[in-house]
């Protein structure tokens, strides 16, 4: 009965949308057909991982460790063993951590530097080849760079944000632009009939 079923859903499976992907589920991938193992800075860059492999359709992270684990197929998630393990599927979307309030706890330092805000501070980690993760303090304005964050803890820095290196920069530049295009275009266009 149990084949049956799960025979059935992979029939079904091709023709959900999005919002039906297991994505970032607790737990671990249960009897799948192991595919590769890596090491991975992030939920993000595993799932990067899995689907720049061409056999991979579901993945584990485990946070604590750091390690990914690909699989071909993924009959059952469990969260029975593992309290610091999240699997998703390769469709799902890239969906990094970006300005979450807190700060990384165990994580892997990098470096340090003075930054005007949090979007500099994301460019600091894009630049550094061994950054993933980025902590910015507005407080006193220092940018921490880190290989990982295997936790974030909102609990002790109320001016600390935590991003990951796939985050993009949303400071005003890029809307004041887009803003002064729109009213150039609008005014054209008001003045030039089509």
């Amino acid at each position: 009965m149990r084949k049956l079923i799960i025979a059935v859903v992979l029939l079904v499976r091709p023709s959900l949308g999005q919002e039906d992907l297991l994505c970032k589920v607790p737990g671990e991938c249960f009897e799948g057909d192991f595919n590769d193992e890596t090491l991975a800075a992030s939920y993000t860059q595993c799932l990067i991982y899995c689907q720049d492999d061409r056999d991979c359709t579901f993945f584990t992270y485990y946070t604590d460790t750091t390690i990914c684990i690909t699989f071909s197929s993924c009959p059952e998630i469990t969260d029975d063993d593992c309290n610091d393990c999240l699997t998703g599927e390769v469709d799902c979307p890239l969906d990094p951590t970006c300005n979450e309030p807190g700060e990384c706890v165990d994580a892997d330092f990098v470096g340090s530097t003075a930054t005007e805000d949090a979007d500099e501070c994301l460019e600091e980690c894009q630049d550094d080849r061994d950054c993933f993760w980025f902590e910015f303090d507005s407080s006193d304005n220092v940018c921490v760079l880190f290989e990982n964050c295997p936790e974030i803890d909102d609990r002790d820095c109320d001016t600390c944000v935590v991003g990951e290196r796939e985050c993009e920069v949303v400071g005003g530049n890029g809307f004041e632009y887009l803003g002064k295009w729109l009213i150039g275009f609008t005014r054209f266009h008001t003045q030039h009939p089509v």
